[in-house]
């Protein structure tokens, strides 16, 4: 699963380098494998960033059929 450390050292990470942030925005798959976390098959990852005055909303599919699939660490 995309465990909350992983998560935790993702965003540190993006705020000390913004090439870093700039890369996971353009790149997210290339990026989480590079740092050990492998999103499942066929998975879209989208990466967007908060601002001061922008706030991202995520609705999910409103399918009961809705799965969480977690990520793989390591």
């Amino acid at each position: 699963m995309f465990e909350a450390d992983h998560y935790k050292h993702l965003i540190e990470l993006c705020w000390k380098d913004d090439v870093f942030k700039n890369e996971l925005i353009s790149n997210p798959e290339k990026v989480l494998k590079a740092v050990g976390m492998h999103p499942p098959e066929g998975t879209v990852v989208r990466v967007v960033e908060n601002t001061i005055t922008t706030f991202t909303l995520v609705i999910p599919p409103q399918s009961g059929k809705y799965v969480i699939r977690s990520f793989g660490v390591g």
